[in-house]
This record gives C-alpha cells, sequence and structure tokens, in this order.
C-alpha cells in the first residue's frame, strides 16, 4: 500500500492498488460522519468497533441500540461478512486450480465438471474467473458510484445532500460513503448470479433440445446439467446466507434503509447484465479455442470493456455538467486518459474555472458551496486517473507496457502540480465574488428598507446609490477572470432598481394628484351660501380628499414623511369640514382627535413596526362619517373621557368598531342605573307562567313570589345600587370591591368570577364597567340549578333532557353562552361541572366572531382549552379533528358535529361514551332544528367515480365526440355504478345550463352566483330564507363549479388543481338521536315559533321552554318606557310635536292590499320618499329579485326629483348587493340610517333589503327628532308566513331605546301561490285598506296561521323523516361495528340508503339484511309515539315503460347512402339498441316491436335492471336472423299494439300512465294497417304517455299526409306527441336520436345526494 498527500485536505489517501503513483479509493471527507473531526483531534467512534470492510460492532449497552444482544451482535456482524467470505472461497478456487489439483475445485460441490482429463484445469479456472470478475465489477461499480458519481450529479454545488456517496446513519462507526450499501450490492449481485447460472443448469438439456445451445458450448461455458432437487437445496442455501444481509447492515447502522435497497437494486441490475453477456461472449466460440490465455483475455477484456463505458459515462456527465454552469460545451477535449494532448488543456478540462452559483434569499445575496465543489472536481479527477491505472494495470499483465505506466505517472504528478496553482486562484476568486456578493446584499436591502418605509425620498435616494455602486463595480473584472461574474450580480439588482423606480414613478403620481386636489380645495373661493349648500361643499371636498389619501396609502405611502405640508393641508380640510357637526366643545375635541388620528396614524399603543399601510386596513369616507357622527349623537362624559384615551392607543383602522362598541357600553351602563330587580323577577315570573311545573319551582326559588322574595336580591346581585353611584367615575375600584365580595355573594359562585374576569378586561380595554344585568344573571343561574339537577337525577325533571331559552336580539346571548360554556367546563374543583362543552351555530362568520371575542378574554384566563372549526379561524385541520376531544369547548357548525360523529361511529366507536359526558349548547335553534331536516345524510367523495364523472364532463364541455367512448361496456369495473353516472352527468350538465340562463334571466333557482374563491362561482341557497347554505353539497351544484372552472381555466388546469367531487352516500345521522347522546342540551334563540313548532321541539328533543325578558323592559325611566316595539303606522300615530309634518308625509294606513306587482311598486314609492323627509326609511322586499326592482323604481323617482345623485339617495342592502360588492354593502349598512347631508333638515336615505336584511342586521338610529316621530319606518312588501320571520322583520325597528314604526303594502297575487291568505275583500278590491292597529293584527295573524297550517305539514313531513331517519342512523351504526366496515361499495347499501324512507320499518330492516350479512338487526329505539303514526313516504314514480317500434320494411333494408356499407336498417337498430341499453334508467321496463306486413315482438316488457345484457343480445340476435324483410307497412297497427302493452305495464308495475314513452320508426307511409288514422286518434285519447314519431326520407307528398294525421294525434293526446324528421344520413339520424335521448334523460331517475 502506498500512500500520497490529499491535493486539497491534506490528509493521507490510501491506496488499494500495488501501482506506482496511482491514488484512488481515497478518503472521503465530505462523508465522515459527526462524530468525526481530525482538527479536533475526535477519530474514535463513541458508539462501537470498526473491523475490516466498513462493519461496525456495536457497543450493546449503548442506548442508540435498543434490543441487541451479544449473541444478536455476533449473528449481524457475520451476516456484514458473507461476502468477503464468498469471494474469499472464489479466491481459493482460483489458486487450487490453477496449481492443478482437482481436488481444490470441490470448494463448489455441486455442479461443477470435475473430470479428470485435460480439460479440468481450464474449466474449473474460467469458472473461478467469472465469480471473481463479477466480483471485481461490482466493488468497481459500488467505488464509481459512490466516488466521481457524488460530484457530477450535485448539480447545485451542495456537497451536504448528494444521492450517491452519501453519508451512512449516524450511529455507524464507519467513515466512507455508503451510498449505496457495498455488501447488500454484491450479496444481492452474486445471488441473483448464482441464480441465473444454476437456473441455466437447470433448463441446459432442454436448451440442447431446442439447438440454443450445444454440448461442446456447455463445456465452453463450464456447465453441467443439475437436477430439481440439487437447484433446490443450492437456492434455499444461497438464500439463507445472503438475503439477511442488507438487513443486518441496517440493523447494525451502516447503511440506511434507502443505501440498502439501492445497492440491492445496483446488484441485481450488474448481475444480469454480466451473465447475459458473459454467454454471450462464449456462446460462438469453438471447443480448439482452448488456450487459456485465449479464455482469460476474453474474460478480463469483458471487464476492460465496462471499464471503458463507466469512464465515457463519467466524462459525458462531466461535460454536460460544465455546460450548465457556463463552461463552453462545444470544447473539443476527446479522452485525457487515451489521447495524446497536453497536460495543461486536459487540467483544464479537470479542473475547470469557478462557476458559483448565486441564490437571493430575503434580499441577500448567497454563494452557495464554491469551494466544496472545487474538492469534488479534484476528487473526480483522482477518480479518472485510478481507472485509467486499472486499465494499464491489465495492459501491464498480459501485454507488460511499461511506457503506459510512466505515462500515468507523468499524468499524475503534472496534475497535482497543477492542482495548487488552480487552489490559489480559486481562493483569490472567491474572496472577490463574496467581498461584490455582500456590496450587491447591501444594495438590495437598502431598496427594500426604502420601499418598507413609504417615503418617496428615500427610496429615490437608494435608487441614486445604487447606481453609483453599481458603476463602480464594472471596472473590478479581477484581470478578466470576474466578467463572468458580476453580470449575475448586476442583472440581480438591475431587477430590484426596475422594481422600486416603477414604485417610486406611482408614489409621485399619487403624490401629485393629492397635491393638486388639496390646492384646489383651499384655493377655491369660499360659498356665500349657508346651510344645507356649504355643508355637501364641504362634504364634498373632505370626501375627495379623504379618497386620495387613502388611494396613496393603500399603494405604500407613508403620508406624514413623504409630505408632511400635503398632511397639514388636507388636515385643514377635514378640519373645516368636521365644522359642519352640531356638537358640544367635548365632543368637538374628540373630532378634532379622531381627524388627527387619521391624518397620522400615530395610535396603536407605541407598535410602529406595523406598516403605515396597514393600520388603516379598508377604512372608507363612509367609516369616518360614522366615527364622528357617532361622538356627535353620544353626549356621555365617560364616552367622551374614554373615547379620547381610546384614539390615542388605536389605528384607525379600528376606530369605528372601537367607538361603536364604547357607545354600546356607555349605553348600557346608564340603563344600568335604572334596572329594578323586582321588576326582573315579576318579568322572569309572568313570562314564563306557562312552564312545566319544575321550571316554575326553580323560577320561584330565585324570583321568589308574593309570599317571599327569593334567593336573588339585592345584596346578591353582582353590581348592587351602592355600586352604581361611583360606576362610571370610578369602574376600576367598583371592580376591586366587587371581586372581593366573594364571601357574602355566594349565589352567584362562579359566575361571579366569570363575570368579573369579563367586566375586568371590558374596562382594561375601554375603561367602562360592564356588568350583566339582572335578567342574563337570573337566566344563568336557571341554567345551573337545570344541569346540576339533570346530572344529579332529580325526579322532578322527568323525561326532559334540554331547555331552550327565548333571549331577544341585543340581549347579550354570546356572553351567555360563552358565560354557561364557561361553567360547564370548569372543574368541580373550581365550581364548574367538568363537562366538555360542544357550542354549535349555524352562521359561520357568527361562530367564529364569538370564538374569537371570548377565547382570549375568558377562556384561556380561566384555563380552559377552547377551539373553533370554522374555517376563519386556526385549528381545523385533519389533526386538529383528531384532538377535538383534548379540548373543554368547540366552537363549530352543525355538519362538524355530523361529520365528528361519522368519524367516530366509522373508526370503531371507542370515543362515542365521549358524547354522553359533553354538553351541547345551540345558537339559533329555530334556525338549526325547525328549519332544517331532523337527519343528515354524510357523504363523502369516491374517488373512481369522481374521476370518471370528471372526464365525462370535460367531454360535455369540450364537445370533442368523445363522450361515446367514455359510456361504460358490459363487463368492465363498476359497471352499474359507471353507467348510473354517466346517466347524471348528463343529465345535470343539462340542468347547469339551464339554471345558469335563469339566473342570468334574473328566475329564482336553488342556486346562488357566488363571487367567494371557495365556492367556485355558484352556492346552494336556502329553500326557505333564501340564503346562501355553505354548509349543503349536492351532485348539481358540484356540477355547477365544475362547468364554471372549466370556462375559465384549461381542462389539463382544472383537472389538476380542481378536481370535480362525486358524491356517493357515506351514512345516514339522525339529529335528534346524535343530540340525544350529549347529557344535557341548552338552546338560544330569538324566537321560539308557534305552537306546532314548539310542540316538534319537545317530542323530538324532550325539552322545554324559558322566555328570559328584555332589559329595558326592567328599567324604570322618567319618561316613560325605554323598552319599545315597532307601532303601526295609524292616523292615531301622534306627530303633532313638529309643525312641519304633514299629515300625508307618513302612511296613514296600516296595511294596503294592491292588486298586481305594479300598483305595489308605485305605491311604495309614494310612501317612502314622502316620509323620507322626517325619518329614515327601510323597504323590505319579498326577494332578491324584487329587490332590485324597489331599487331601480326608486332610483328612477331620485333622478326624476334631481335632488341628489340617485345612487345615494337609494342604498340597496339586499343579498345580490352583498355578493357583488361587501366593501359596498358595508357602506350601504353604515349609511342606512343616516340623512343625505349633515344639516337636521337634510332628507333621510331609503334603504331597500331582501329576506337577509331582515334578520340579524341592526340598523342603528340616534336621531332624536326623528325619534319623537316615530323612528325608522319600516315597509314590508311581503308578509312572511312563519311567526318567527315576521318578528325579525319587525325588530329591525324600535332597537335599543328607540321607537320604531311600520306598514305593509302587500300585492294581493303574492298570497295565492298556496292558498288565499289575505283578507276575502283583499281580492276583489282595486286596493284594500287595514287601517287600524286591531285590523292589522288580524291580518297578520291570519297570514300566520296560514303559515301555521303549512308549517304543520312541514312539522309533519319532518317527523316523517325524523323516524326513517333514526332507524337508519342504527342500521349504519351497526354496519360500522362489523368487522367488515360500512359496506360503501355494496350495490345493496346504496340501494337501501336511497330508498330507505319509502319502506316501513320492518321492510327497511329486512332489506339492510341483505348487506348485513351474519349480523342481526334489532328492533329500532325510536320513540312509540312516532312509530305508532308513523307511515313512509311515497316513493316517487321512477319506473316508466318505454317501447320502441321499428319499421323494417324492405325498404328498410337499402343503402343508408350511396355507397356506404351500412342498410338503413342496421343504422336505425344500432341507435335504438344504444338507447334501450344506455340511455333509460334501471326501474324502466322496456320493449321493442318491428312492424312490416306483420308485427312481431322481439323485446318483450323486460325490466332493464334484470335485463340490460338480455335486451342488448336479443336485438343483435334478429339482426343476425335477418328480421322480416319483406313489403307493406303497419305503423298505425304497431302504435295500437304498443298502446297494448304500455297499458298491461302499468297495470302490472302500478305506474302512472304519463310516465311512459312510446318510440315510433317509418320511412314511409302506412298502407297496410287495419286502423285508419281517425281510428287511432280515437285510441289515442286513452293513452297518457308520449308518442314519439321518428319520420326519415319521407317523400313530400309523404310528408303532407302525415302532417295531417299527426294533427289528429296530438290533439288526442292533448299536445303530448313529438315529431322529429330526418334524412338518411347518419349524422342527421344522430340529431333526431339526440332529441329522443333529451326526452328520455327528463326522467332519469338517480341518486342526487345533498347533505351537510
Amino acid at each position: 500500500l502506498t500512500s500520497s498527500p490529499h491535493p486539497a485536505k491534506g490528509l493521507p489517501v490510501q491506496a488499494s492498488v500495488g501501482f506506482p503513483g496511482v491514488s484512488c479509493f481515497c478518503e472521503m471527507p465530505r462523508c465522515a460522519p459527526d462524530w468525526y473531526n481530525p482538527e479536533l483531534n475526535q477519530t474514535t467512534c463513541p458508539y462501537g468497533q470498526t473491523l475490516l470492510g466498513d462493519i461496525t460492532v456495536p457497543y450493546v449497552w449503548y442506548e442508540g441500540y435498543p434490543g441487541l444482544s451479544e449473541v444478536s451482535v455476533v449473528i449481524f456482524v457475520g451476516y456484514s461478512i458473507v461476502p468477503f467470505a464468498v469471494v474469499a472461497l472464489g479466491v481459493v478456487h482460483f489458486l487450487r486450480a490453477a496449481v492443478g489439483r482437482p481436488w481444490g475445485a470441490r470448494v463448489w460441490e455441486r455442479g461443477t465438471v470435475l473430470q479428470p482429463d485435460d480439460g479440468w484445469r481450464l474449466r474449473n479456472m474460467q469458472e473461478a474467473v467469472k465469480g471473481l470478475g463479477f466480483c471485481i465489477m461490482a466493488f468497481l461499480t459500488k467505488w464509481l458510484m459512490a466516488f466521481p458519481l457524488a460530484w457530477l450529479y450535485d448539480a447545485n454545488g451542495d456537497q451536504r445532500w448528494v444521492f450517491f456517496g452519501a453519508q451512512r446513519p449516524a450511529k455507524s462507526c464507519v467513515t466512507t460513503c455508503g451510498m449505496p450499501n457495498g455488501q447488500s450490492l454484491w450479496a444481492y449481485g452474486l445471488l441473483t448470479y448464482f441464480f441465473m447460472e444454476l437456473c441455466f443448469r437447470l433448463n441446459l438439456p432442454l436448451l440442447i433440445q431446442r439447438r440454443t445451445y450445444t454440448k461442446e458450448m456447455a463445456t465452453l461455458l463450464a456447465v453441467r446439467a443439475i437436477p430439481t432437487r440439487t437447484f433446490v437445496i443450492q437456492i434455499m442455501t444461497l438464500f439463507f446466507f445472503l438475503v439477511p444481509v442488507p438487513m443486518s447492515r441496517i440493523i447494525l447502522s451502516d447503511a440506511s434503509p434507502e443505501q440498502a435497497i439501492f445497492g440491492i437494486v445496483a446488484g441485481i441490475i450488474l448481475a444480469v447484465l454480466y451473465h447475459s453477456l458473459y454467454m454471450c461472449l462464449f456462446k460462438d466460440s469453438t471447443p480448439t479455442d482452448q488456450s487459456l490465455a485465449v479464455r482469460l483475455r476474453r474474460c478480463l477484456a469483458l471487464l476492460a470493456m465496462y471499464l471503458e463505458s463507466s469512464i465515457a459515462m463519467c466524462f459525458f456527465c462531466h461535460r454536460q455538467h460544465n455546460a450548465g454552469h457556463g463552461q463552453n460545451p462545444g470544447t473539443e477535449l476527446g479522452n485525457p486518459l487515451c489521447d495524446s494532448q497536453d497536460q495543461e488543456a486536459q487540467s483544464v478540462y479537470l479542473l475547470p474555472q469557478v462557476d458559483p452559483m448565486f441564490v437571493e434569499t430575503d434580499h441577500r445575496i448567497q454563494v452557495q458551496q464554491v469551494a466544496p465543489r472545487r474538492e469534488g472536481q479534484r476528487t473526480a479527477w483522482h477518480c479518472c486517473q485510478c481507472l485509467a491505472g486499472f486499465r494499464g494495470f491489465f495492459e501491464f499483465i498480459f501485454i507488460n507496457s511499461a511506457a503506459a505506466v510512466a505515462e500515468m505517472n507523468a499524468r499524475v504528478a503534472s496534475a497535482e502540480q497543477h492542482a495548487d496553482a488552480v487552489e490559489a486562484e480559486r481562493q483569490q476568486e472567491m474572496n472577490f465574488i463574496c467581498s461584490r456578493a455582500s456590496v450587491v446584499t447591501a444594495c438590495l436591502e437598502k431598496l427594500q428598507a426604502a420601499i418598507g418605509s413609504g417615503e418617496v425620498i428615500r427610496l429615490e435616494k437608494a435608487v441614486n446609490e445604487t447606481h453609483s455602486q453599481l458603476r463602480a463595480m464594472q471596472h473590478e473584472t479581477l484581470g478578466g477572470r470576474a466578467q463572468g461574474i458580476l453580470p449575475q450580480l448586476n442583472d440581480i439588482v438591475a431587477k430590484k432598481q426596475d422594481e422600486c423606480e416603477k414604485v417610486m414613478s406611482e408614489w409621485k403620481r399619487s403624490l401629485d394628484s393629492l397635491k393638486a386636489r388639496v390646492k384646489q380645495v383651499l384655493e377655491a373661493p369660499e360659498t356665500t351660501d349657508v346651510g344645507t349648500v356649504r355643508a355637501r361643499k364641504l362634504n364634498s371636498d373632505a370626501e375627495s380628499v379623504f379618497r386620495c389619501m387613502m388611494a396613496a396609502i393603500k399603494i405604500g405611502i407613508d403620508l406624514p414623511k413623504s409630505a408632511p405640508a400635503t398632511v397639514k393641508d388636507a388636515k385643514t380640510v377635514l378640519m373645516n369640514w368636521q365644522s359642519v357637526f352640531t356638537c358640544t366643545p367635548g365632543q368637538r375635541k374628540l373630532i378634532e382627535a379622531i381627524i388627527s388620528n387619521v391624518m397620522t396614524a400615530e395610535g396603536g399603543g407605541g407598535e410602529s413596526t406595523i406598516p403605515f399601510r396597514d393600520r388603516y386596513g379598508d377604512l372608507t369616507f363612509t367609516e369616518l362619517c360614522f366615527c364622528l357622527q357617532t361622538v356627535q349623537k353620544s353626549d356621555s362624559k365617560s364616552f367622551i373621557r374614554e373615547g379620547m384615551k381610546l384614539v390615542k392607543t388605536k389605528y384607525p383602522k379600528d376606530l369605528q368598531a372601537t367607538l361603536e362598541y364604547l357607545n354600546t357600553l356607555v349605553f348600557l351602563l346608564d340603563y344600568t342605573e335604572k334596572e329594578d330587580i323586582d321588576t326582573a323577577k315579576r318579568l322572569f315570573r309572568d313570562s314564563n307562567a306557562d312552564t312545566p311545573e319544575f321550571l316554575k319551582k326553580m323560577i320561584e326559588r330565585l324570583c321568589g313570589n308574593a309570599a317571599m322574595p327569593g334567593q336573588y336580591v339585592e345584596n346578591e346581585a353582582f353590581l348592587q345600587s351602592s355600586d352604581l353611584a361611583v360606576a362610571k367615575e370610578d369602574p376600576k375600584r367598583i371592580l376591586d370591591q366587587i371581586t372581593h365580595r366573594g364571601a357574602s355573594n355566594k349565589l352567584l359562585a362562579t359566575f361571579r368570577d366569570i363575570f368579573v374576569i369579563l367586566a375586568g378586561e371590558q374596562h382594561k380595554q375601554y375603561g367602562v364597567l360592564m356588568a350583566p344585568h339582572h335578567t342574563q344573571a337570573i337566566a344563568l343561574l336557571i341554567f345551573r340549578e337545570f344541569l346540576q339537577g339533570l346530572l344529579q337525577g332529580f325526579p322532578d325533571l322527568g323525561n326532559t333532557k334540554a331547555l331552550i331559552a327565548r333571549v331577544a336580539t341585543g340581549e347579550g346571548k354570546s356572553m351567555l353562552i360563552a358565560a354557561q360554556a364557561a361553567f360547564v367546563a370548569l372543574s368541580k374543583d373550581k365550581g364548574g361541572l367538568g363537562k366538555r362543552v360542544h357550542v354549535v351555530g349555524t352562521d359561520e362568520r357568527l361562530v367564529s366572531r364569538d370564538f374569537k371575542a371570548f377565547e382570549q378574554v375568558l377562556f384561556q384566563k380561566m384555563g380552559i382549552k377552547a377551539m373553533c372549526l370554522c374555517r376563519d379561524s386556526k385549528g381545523a385541520d385533519a389533526q386538529t379533528w383528531r384532538d377535538v376531544w383534548e379540548y373543554d369547548v368547540v366552537y363549530c357548525l352543525p355538519h362538524h358535529l355530523s361529520l365528528l360523529y361519522t368519524q367516530e361511529v366509522t373508526s370503531g366507536g371507542s370515543k362515542l361514551d365521549n358524547f354522553k359526558d359533553c354538553v351541547l349548547l345551540i345558537d339559533e335553534v329555530d334556525a338549526l332544528v325547525i328549519d332544517r331536516s331532523p337527519t343528515d345524510m354524510v357523504i363523502d367523495n369516491h374517488q373512481s367515480l369522481s374521476e370518471y364523472a370528471m372526464e365525462v364532463g370535460i367531454a360535455l364541455h369540450l364537445q370533442n365526440g368523445k363522450l361515446e367512448d367514455l359510456a361504460p361496456k358490459r363487463g368492465q369495473q363498476q359497471f352499474d355504478e359507471k353507467q348510473r353516472v354517466y346517466k347524471i352527468v348528463q343529465q345535470k350538465w343539462k340542468q347547469a345550463k339551464e339554471i345558469k340562463r335563469a339566473v342570468e334571466a334574473g328566475k329564482p333557482t336553488d342556486f346562488l352566483p357566488s363571487t367567494d374563491v371557495d365556492d367556485a362561482g355558484w352556492i346552494a341557497k336556502d329553500p326557505k330564507s333564501g340564503l346562501p347554505d355553505k354548509s349543503k353539497q349536492s351532485t348539481q351544484l358540484e356540477i355547477l363549479r365544475f362547468a364554471h372552472r372549466l370556462r375559465i381555466a384549461e381542462p389539463d388546469v382544472v383537472r389538476r388543481t380542481f378536481p370535480m367531487k362525486w358524491f356517493e352516500p357515506l351514512f345516514v345521522m339522525s339529529k335528534p338521536l346524535v343530540f340525544g347522546r350529549y347529557c344535557c342540551i341548552l338552546g338560544f334563540s330569538g324566537t321560539l315559533g308557534n305552537d306546532e313548532e314548539k310542540q316538534f321541539l319537545q317530542d323530538a328533543y324532550k325539552c322545554t321552554f324559558l322566555d328570559v325578558p328584555e332589559f329595558l323592559r326592567t328599567c324604570q325611566v322618567e319618561t316613560g318606557e325605554a323598552f319599545h316595539t315597532a307601532e303601526w303606522t295609524t292616523p292615531c300615530l301622534a306627530r303633532t310635536e313638529s309643525v312641519n309634518v304633514k299629515k300625508e308625509d307618513f302612511p296613514q294606513q296600516a296595511i294596503e292590499v294592491l292588486p298586481d306587482e305594479r300598483a305595489q311598486l308605485k305605491r311604495v314609492r309614494q310612501l317612502a320618499f314622502r316620509a323620507r323627509r322626517h325619518v329614515p326609511v327601510l323597504v323590505i322586499a319579498g326577494s332578491s329579485e324584487q329587490a332590485k326592482d324597489v331599487v331601480e323604481e326608486l332610483r328612477e323617482e331620485a333622478q326624476r326629483s334631481g335632488s341628489m345623485e340617485e345612487w345615494d339617495v337609494v342604498r340597496d342592502l339586499s343579498f345580490t348587493q352583498w355578493e357583488r360588492s361587501k366593501m359596498d354593502y358595508k357602506d350601504n349598512l353604515f349609511l342606512a340610517t343616516q340623512r343625505v347631508g349633515l344639516q337636521a333638515a337634510d332628507p333621510w336615505r331609503i334603504t331597500v333589503t331582501d329576506a337577509s336584511g331582515g334578520r340579524g342586521t341592526d340598523y342603528k338610529i340616534y336621531d332624536a327628532e326623528a325619534d319623537k316621530l316615530g323612528g325608522l319606518l319600516l315597509i314590508v312588501m311581503k308578509i312572511p308566513l312563519s311567526s318567527r320571520e315576521w318578528t325579525q322583520y319587525q325588530g329591525r325597528t324600535a332597537r335599543q331605546d328607540r321607537r320604531g314604526q311600520m306598514c305593509a303594502v302587500l300585492c294581493a297575487q303574492d298570497y295565492m301561490e298556496h292558498g288565499r291568505a289575505l283578507p276575502d275583500g283583499a281580492y276583489v278590491r282595486e286596493t284594500w285598506v287595514a287601517p287600524t292597529v286591531g285590523e292589522a293584527e288580524a291580518v297578520v295573524k291570519n297570514v300566520t296561521d296560514f303559515g301555521t297550517k303549512m308549517s304543520r305539514e312541514a312539522l309533519q313531513e319532518s317527523r316523517r323523516e325524523l323516524v326513517a331517519g333514526w332507524s337508519a342512523h342504527e342500521v349504519c351504526e351497526l354496519a360500522c361495528k362489523r368487522r367488515e366496515g360500512l359496506p360503501r361499495e355494496s350495490a345493496d347499501f346504496l340501494r337501501w340508503i336511497k330508498d330507505y324512507r319509502y319502506e316501513k320499518l320492518d321492510e327497511m330492516a329486512v332489506e339492510a339484511q341483505k348487506f348485513m350479512g351474519a349480523v342481526k338487526i334489532p328492533a329500532s329505539t325510536v320513540p312509540k309515539e312516532y312509530v305508532n303514526n308513523y307511515t313512509p313516504e311515497a316513493r316517487p314514480d321512477q319506473g316508466r315503460g318505454v317501447v320502441f317500434a321499428l319499421d323494417v320494411s324492405r325498404s328498410m333494408n337499402d343503402p343508408v347512402e350511396k355507397g356506404a356499407k351500412k342498410t338503413r336498417l342496421q343504422i336505425c337498430k344500432d341507435r335504438a339498441e344504444r338507447l334501450l341499453t344506455n340511455d333509460v334508467d334501471d326501474e324502466d321496463v322496456v320493449g321493442v316491436l318491428l312492424f312490416a306486413s306483420k308485427l312481431s315482438w322481439v323485446v318483450d316488457s323486460i325490466l332493464v335492471e334484470e335485463g340490460r345484457e338480455a335486451i342488448r343480445q336479443t336485438m343483435q340476435q334478429a339482426a343476425r336472423s335477418g328480421w322480416d324483410i319483406i313489403g307493406g307497412t303497419k305503423m298505425r297497427d304497431a302504435i295500437v299494439e304498443c298502446h297494448k302493452k304500455l297499458d298491461q305495464i302499468n297495470v302490472m308495475k302500478k305506474w302512472q300512465a304519463s310516465r311512459n314513452i312510446l318510440i315510433v320508426l317509418t320511412d314511409g307511409g302506412d298502407g297496410n294497417s287495419s286502423t285508419t288514422a281517425d281510428a287511432l286518434a280515437a285510441k289515442l285519447g286513452s293513452f297518457r304517455g308520449t308518442l314519439v314519431l321518428i319520420t326519415v326520407g319521407l317523400s313530400s307528398q309523404e310528408s303532407v299526409e302525415f302532417e295531417a294525421h299527426l294533427q289528429k294525434w296530438q290533439a288526442a293526446l292533448g299536445g303530448r306527441a313529438r315529431h322529429f324528421k330526418a334524412d338518411w344520413k347518419e349524422d342527421d339520424l344522430d340529431k333526431a336520436f339526440e332529441k329522443v335521448r333529451d326526452i328520455l334523460d327528463e326522467g332519469v331517475a338517480g341518486l342526487d345526494l345533498s347533505a351537510s
């Protein structure tokens, strides 16, 4: 062995070949393990010892090798040595054969030629050479992969991770590279080689018999045939010793699984190639070539060929690598190992110039791994030299070429000398590169910082300085060697400079625009007008300046720093504008502070790190106006004092919400002083007089009665009367007193702690004390007593499990839910119940809002883990679903509960008991339980069917003729499922086009267009409210969305990024059953509905009801009542306090009924424009479409009046407007209750909304004069049938302590659809009125009673769904518990889940048993009171009779066209067969009648589901038999015969005859029928189906006669006859059959799943 210094590292390099001057098999520092560091003298492995052959003997006590013992270590080390042992045996075999001792050849035992003749030596040496040759090739392959290719494939220059030559696992003591693993390569290579050799020997007799090989060739190949027993023994032996080798390497941590696997693959491939080449080499040899030298030369020549190809591959990869890094790929340098080129050229080729890679990360330039890459180049150079040494070695043995050896030595010495010089140059280049990269990094950081600052001057200065630095760098080229480097750096900076210059140009334009506008406003002459005109001008000027400011801010300009003078002038404009607000000095000071904050954005509590642009958010001029008007209307000293503090700490984007909330807190605190505890208790008793006895006792214990005061008294309240005196002036002291009042305040207990936390947080943020009302405290105490009684099993509760409370809008329902959730979730030692809580709401936005409002201020402070599953909240991912039971409080939507329960059931049900230990809190019970079905179909995306449906949809979109190719073929996998999908997709695709056209035409549909990206253009509509329902999914909705995506993107893009979903049923979930799993249910709702709906809730959920009185009803004020409800506008409504009010300015009739919509619109316009002179007006239209018409009508009137812009006078708050622009919707909501101008004499705006704005929208009005005149006027254009919705409508006016008024202008036509809900006179008079309150209430009661009747029918349907869904849920849950799980792919399951609601309970169980197998279905646990009255839903008419009558007369045997091979009959037969097998439903019954001069039934009443293939075979067999090719046509007789057949089908199946379809195809006149045209018309009078006639190729005379007869038949059928004409052309026939297919598709029955 020889040693030579490594040229790059200076470390000793071990050489394993005794050839002078050749350095190879080098130790590679890049693969050294982490513990190996020679510079720190750390060369001892801490994990074990190393044996020869790169084998680690681990310390069994080391913690990194768990489970290893001394015995196992010996076994695994032994297996690691096996490949070396096999190679050693091969060497022994070679030596024994070479010295002429035949007994040495017995090392291989069987399968070897051991004949004692002169040829034994050659044959055994040849066999030994084969084995040794393979071992050498395997060794070199491992070395080539691990050494030179590691650099060549490292295209990024990153030496820390490479594929070949990778580092070994962390616990290995080996310092060499581990990719691929050598032992694995040798072991599986030898195993594969011997396996192929033994297979060859086993099949040798067969090969000789087939003359593939001769016996002489077998002798030359040193093989002979072996028996099967020998083959099995040797294979098993090889497997025993060689197969476990890779596993031993992995266990000893000397190889990773990837390294071992790659070694296995490489060994197998190498063995296959070597064995194949060797067999081909000797296959054509002759027995006379027996010279030992010739045989050995051939073997070694094969090895030399392999090495030469490896060298060529190295240089090819090297050349490609240089070409990818800036080198000249066209340089012709040849092979440096063979060509006689000068050493300099070879060295330049092997060690090219530096080509660093620059990466820009976070505006910094990084030079990636230049030095290690150069080291890789030197390593590759040594590898190539080493390969040359091997070739020289072979030539030395057989050619004895000393010249080759000398040449190799000279090359190595010269290259090493040149490498030192190149290394020095490289270091100089690297220093130059790093210094210039740091300069560029500084430039980029400077430019980015200038952009982030928002300062125009700073950005301009940074751009100029960067230009100067780059110009200086252009003259530094390092003697020309850096010419290729600087352009790369310049390009990076140039791109950033271009970006900065564009930004700077945009900033300057925006600033110029702002300066010009401010200058124009300030230099404009002052108007001499006063009052309204002046106020409008100031408002217009302020708005235009503000918009210019926001435009500049949104593009990133920091206005105070970039244009301080302009900001000062703009502030002057806004200050002039605020002077029009009439207010007190304190209010004026607060308004000026708000304007100053908006101009400088210096609030935010000192968080100056927030970019200037982000401090404004989406602030609009409307929000600024609303802020100032809020201050103007709030004259409370507390509001002014705390408002001044808040303005200094808030950014402009938060001002509006902060001031509005502060105003609400101050309002509530003002009325808290007026709250009377005795009135609150009395209202609780009176409002709940009809409740069950146990609830009355709870209320009496708390609220008392005439004989006792009750537990809730003055000293038990959270805020006592002694606190109120100083609550406004010193809220912190009061809060401290309450905190230390725990010993005396025992009733509230835990709730007191909750209130203290909430009040402390509100005081911290707003400086105001927030205290719970008496009504809220009493309600929470009742909930607590109910929960404790239910958990302790009080007998008084009976079977009651739920308590539903009516809490009016604005009464703090969100706080009640959060406080109750905290009480339940707190552990028992802290005063809680220690239960989990699920809070369920129906509105995703509101659920998310409530969670964010209380998560940090309440739950976190009390140590409660809370989460929200809504999309815009954190944690709603897959991991969260797995961890949901680890949280104490979970806010979610209804479908989240469905999915959670389904997930637990389908995953084994191990966590179902968690529901029993959980309390369910429901927000808006009416919307969740009453308005929605009690049963949810939980659906899932079926992957394979989704892909198929997507391809069908793409074919329908492209119209490229591939649709028919996608039709499922009998015998295909999932034929039945795909056939159903194929039909439904086509049907729904056509309906999607119709829906799109209907929406564009303004017609109502079950779907709404959406601009939300997540909705993909469409969203489902709730059928009752008309609002979007994000939880609903269906096949039709998915196809609508998929078609929308295909219109805006290429199919390949849509297929890859937004694949279509095909939903299949997964689980039937019953809400009453699942909700019943919870230990208790507490519900909250603004309205409880009518008696029928309450009864349904009591029956389904075992609940009782609690009425929580309104807070303002408990307050005592001097001016009368603080609580108001909407009053009807009648003549008796006193408005005489103002002399400027005329009687006709307000509606004089409570309700007016007009005959049509045109008259209704006209009357609404008159009332709205008269009333807007004095009060704001809100019009609630009956639908979004009607709201659009009302807006247009009112804006036309505003335009005619010419007072102001019509869009400002009439504001749109419909759902359509919300979809169109949410920003405009927000502005409209702010302005809805504002005057058009800023003066008290200015008229009010008119707002138009639909049902979406009639519920949950807060219309605030603070004007005292408008309040005196009755407040906000509500004009209702359609009284809803639901009493709950009517209550919500009334709640839009008379909010807080303000008055409200309403009237109704109805259209009689709106109440004729479901019957006459209005009085009879409303339908016969031109204008019918209800002038008094009593008459108006009677009309409302009549309408809502009609709705109650309809609700009774809907609830009856809900009861039916409850029973069916409950039973189906039990079956699905039982199926999930089977070993096989839920049978999702079963056809019986799909059919059952589609039809379960149409069957009786016992029939449902029988059908379910078909897919349940051996699992018996127990009796259902549905409550008996439901089962006794249960009747299943009527099954829809899905089946129909389809009969096809085909003309087979002689003329049908003519060619379809001249020169065509197909006849007319063949064409029609093919179309008819396809129609009756692909375009009918499984429930249909079909028949085929052939007619000519006689009639013949080919297919006689076959049910498609049972005989689809039989239909196809029957028609094909009839076609092969020739059919009836004779003259004559009996078309009319055929129609009569088909009519009879369809009547028989109707009697047999009990179907409605109107669904039957009779299709007739003929090509000529009818001259042989016994039935005349008039007689046929008479018989068709009893036919209730559809007659489809296809006439092909009729002459003009035949057409005239046929049309005359058709008119009679059409009249007899009542218009149910369809006639399609066609010529004898395939395209024309296809169009006719396509129209017939459309008729069939109208009745296709499919499973269109809709579920949460």
